[in-house]
């Protein structure tokens, strides 16, 4: 996979969570991206949009994040040498500071479930933004089946309040759609990928990947996976 070139970069410095930069690959095989400019949303410490910005062919990218300072992102942006094609922006993915029919493509990899349960929340916050034709490609850490009673105490301990953020395919598909079926074809389904993204985490000597580690090994591993949601504007 192209994501090997970037092996040196998996580290616990620039890693957030399961490596974003393995499950973007995977995503763009199947949904390639051939210009126009891009909304990076979530983008962490700029690794997505770095594969963005080399290995697609995106003319411009965005790269939002609430949690990581722009001015950080924008000394990494400039050491990679691609000041003149990421921007970087420190923004809430609620207020989003751009203008309607905006974006041809938004990519979200690991960050949309903090944010986009929210009720209606794609059809009033992401999609005025992406032109007609564009497209939104969300990846999220998800759940093989939604819980049909309560909340495993497994899962309970490793998320705490989290665990309303997690959830299944079937759901995520209406979910996207609520509120502007009419104006969207969406796609949903389980990445191939599982074992090597948490494993890349879990090398980068992270703590939060060691906790991360203790709890997949105790079986949490066979309630999660990684869902693709892939929207197209019509």
């Amino acid at each position: 996979m192209r994501a090997d070139r970037y092996k040196p970069l998996f580290t616990k410095e620039l890693l957030m969570g399961p490596n974003a930069v393995r499950l973007l690959d995977e995503m763009l095989e199947n949904h390639p991206i051939e210009g126009g400019r891009v909304l990076d949303l979530g983008c962490g410490t700029g690794l997505t949009s770095l594969f963005l910005a080399r290995e697609t062919g995106a003319e411009r990218i965005f790269a939002a994040d609430l949690w990581i300072p722009a001015t950080e992102n924008w000394k990494r942006i400039r050491a990679w040498g691609l000041e003149d094609k990421i921007i970087p922006l420190h923004t809430d993915a609620r207020h989003l500071p751009f203008p309607d029919d905006y974006f041809d493509v938004v990519v979200s990899v690991d960050s949309y479930h903090y944010y986009g349960c929210e009720e209606r929340f794609f059809a009033e916050k992401l999609l005025p933004l992406i032109r007609r034709g564009g497209q939104a490609l969300i990846l999220v850490p998800g759940l093989k089946r939604e819980f049909e009673n309560d909340v495993p105490g497994l899962f309970a301990e490793w998320v705490g309040e989290e665990a309303a953020n997690f959830h299944d395919g079937d759901w995520w598909r209406k979910h996207v759609a609520a509120g502007c079926e009419d104006r969207v074809e969406v796609e949903v389904y389980e990445t191939r990928q599982f074992e090597q993204p948490w494993q890349d985490w879990f090398d980068s000597g992270h703590e939060y990947g060691r906790q991360d580690r203790a709890f997949l090994s105790k079986g949490l591993d066979r309630l999660l996976n990684f869902i693709v949601i892939a929207v197209r504007v019509k």
